[in-house]
């Protein structure tokens, strides 16, 4: 795994999403004309961080068997993601279709599956995660905090693995 390359893309998504939260900082205390120039740089950031994300997370899910990551931490980030993606089904996001429904229902029931450690049951998932960032879900979620809002733990843990 290139953990230079990974190092890297995390340290430009960090880079834009601080240049996202300062752009809306900003839209909030400015006047209403600049509000919309402000959106337009928002989204723009977004745009570009896409890419930079997509990149991110596809080397991560090709290099899943190289992680480390620790059992007990494995084991946190498997509750969370459970207990999310439980919350998600029985109160779905408006903006999720079918088929975004059944991916996470997909991650679920494969993190479910018993007699394998967490940390197995977290890199046999990372493979289904990239197809957040196709064209078809794009417009669904803001793919740029999925992770960060959803899933905090699991977000910290593969970075911290990645560095490894």
């Amino acid at each position: 795994m290139s953990t230079n390359r990974l190092n890297q893309l995390a340290h430009h998504l960090d880079l834009l999403q601080e240049q996202i939260a300062g752009k809306e900082e900003a839209k909030i205390l400015s006047p209403l004309g600049d509000k919309v120039l402000l959106e337009q740089q928002i989204n723009k950031l977004k745009q570009e961080m896409r890419p930079v994300e997509q990149e991110y997370w596809q080397l991560v899910a090709r290099s899943a068997n190289q992680l480390s990551i620790p059992e007990p931490e494995a084991e946190v980030a498997v509750e969370e993601i459970v207990a999310e993606l439980t919350r998600i089904e029985a109160h779905p996001i408006p903006t999720y279709s079918t088929e975004m429904l059944q991916l996470l229902r997909e991650i679920r029931d494969k993190l479910n599956q018993p007699g394998s450690p967490a940390a197995a049951k977290l890199k046999g998932t990372l493979s289904l995660f990239p197809p957040f960032f196709t064209p078809t879900f794009e417009t669904e979620i803001d793919t740029e905090n999925f992770f960060r809002t959803h899933f905090p733990t699991f977000t910290r843990l593969i970075r911290g693995a990645a560095k490894k």
